[in-house]
């Protein structure tokens, strides 16, 4: 009888996932013909990838350019894939992951073409990965399908901040597929230390990721530090609390310390891909960001309250107001963590 309810859930599972899948796909592309406006960074995207073959606007001062100069200045045209192009471009600019595959697709699929589904196309992929992935996790939280499937579609599908990461044509769906993956990988790092065995295939897991988000937005490298510095402490604190004095004998301890090393290798990594890395944390958007953080200002916090508004607006809406938007948001964030860890802490009882 168990067997027979097992089954059941799994063939539910699938189905409810597979509708989702189907209907994720079916939002994205009657979006995505929607879109008409572009705004300045998605041309930059062009720009960064294809560009090189036509310099434009500057060179052609006081000259009438047609709609097809333009559309040359998007497309590639070359055969050559020129990925060192891309890279010397983005000297000091964003790091090239997302704009070495926009080449790449641009030059196997659309050739000749500045065609929007260049990078909606990337963006599709990890759209649908994102998607499996929330499902997943949610269907191991509530062990229930339906309730899974509900909750992905109202955070994933029918969420409009998920819809303009998606269509846009830029890095943001694949820095959030690199940020879930990573949240994936520390959760591994736990369940793997509790089983008090090193586990190489976590750490291999954890560099792929690493080097994929160092190498998609910078933005990634300040998420990736409050991640790591929240999940190695946490693992510090399991290991006094088993040792004591001797925590460095816990292998917990132990997975901060691999986790650690890791990042020193996934940074060499990073540097030997991209070198130019290197000046924008010490003199370009490194420099910025420190700065944006020490400048305590009036400015700033307006900009901090309109930026949570605009979250509160883009996701719920004028349906509440922007503080009731906010707590429903970032309190569902801490019952998620609140029910997962007890529901680790029970399966950690019971073994």
């Amino acid at each position: 009888m168990k067997k027979e309810a097992a089954k059941e859930k799994s063939r539910q599972a699938f189905w409810v996932g597979f509708v989702l899948l189907v209907v994720g796909t079916l939002s994205f592309f009657y979006w995505a013909d929607k879109k008409q406006v572009w705004f300045c960074d998605e041309i930059y995207t062009y720009e960064s990838a294809n560009g090189f073959e036509q310099n434009w606007p500057d060179t052609n001062v006081d000259q009438w350019m047609t709609g097809k100069d333009v559309e040359a200045f998007f497309a590639a045209d070359w055969k050559e894939l020129s990925m060192n192009d891309i890279t010397v471009r983005l000297y000091s600019d964003h790091v090239p992951l997302y704009f070495w595959l926009f080449r790449i697709v641009s030059v196997y699929c659309f050739r000749g073409s500045g065609s929007i589904w260049i990078g909606l196309s990337i963006n599709l992929v990890c759209y649908l990965i994102v998607l499996g992935l929330c499902y997943g996790v949610f269907l191991y939280l509530t062990k229930s399908p339906i309730v899974s499937g509900i909750t992905t579609l109202l955070t994933s599908i029918v969420n409009r901040v998920m819809l303009e990461q998606a269509t846009a044509l830029r890095m943001y769906m694949m820095l959030l597929l690199a940020e879930l993956l990573l949240l994936l990988g520390g959760v591994w790092i736990l369940r793997a230390a509790r089983r008090r065995k090193m586990s190489a295939g976590v750490f291999l897991y954890l560099l792929a990721v690493s080097v994929t988000g160092f190498l998609t937005h910078y933005d990634y490298w300040i998420f990736y530090a409050i991640t790591a510095a929240m999940f190695c402490l946490w693992l510090l604190c399991l290991a006094v609390k088993e040792r004591g004095k001797r925590f460095w004998s816990a292998w917990e301890f132990r997975y901060a310390a691999g986790w650690v090393g890791n990042f020193v290798v996934s940074l060499l990594a990073t540097i030997y891909l991209f070198p130019y890395c290197r000046w924008n944390l010490n003199r370009g958007k490194g420099q910025t960001a420190m700065y944006s953080l020490l400048n305590f200002s009036g400015e700033k916090v307006r900009q901090i309250i309109w930026g949570y508004q605009r979250l509160a607006t883009s996701i719920f809406g004028d349906a509440f107001p922007t503080v009731a938007a906010l707590l429903i948001l970032f309190g569902c964030i801490i019952c998620g963590g609140v029910f997962y860890t007890k529901t680790e802490s029970g399966k950690s009882w019971q073994r």
